[in-house]
């Protein structure tokens, strides 16, 4: 399977996506200071965070369905946020004002 987003895409094997509940929830979007990250379901992953050039800024292994981010450090801009859980691949844009 193959994901594109924008100036991004990646390669994974087989997943499965709940089409009623299939995305990754960020609020506040935009945000200058934290981002909460909801998840679609209670499983573990990995979240990535990618800036708009492409490059790794961050990876966070996660346990349950929610989590914050600390955004207050990072410039301004648009970044990529990838999860990948058990069973899906997620990814949502934030903007970090």
């Amino acid at each position: 399977l193959l994901l594109v987003f924008g100036w991004f895409s990646f390669q994974t094997g087989t997943c499965f996506v709940d089409p009623t509940n299939n995305q990754l929830q960020l609020y506040p979007n935009p945000t200058q200071a934290e981002v909460t990250i909801k998840f679609p379901a209670l499983e573990q992953g990995q979240l990535s965070v990618y800036t708009a050039a492409g490059r790794l800024l961050l990876q966070k292994r996660t346990n349950s369905d929610i989590t914050t981010l600390d955004c207050s450090q990072w410039p301004s801009g648009l970044y990529l946020l990838r999860w990948e859980g058990e069973h899906q691949v997620l990814a949502q844009k934030l903007l970090v004002d």
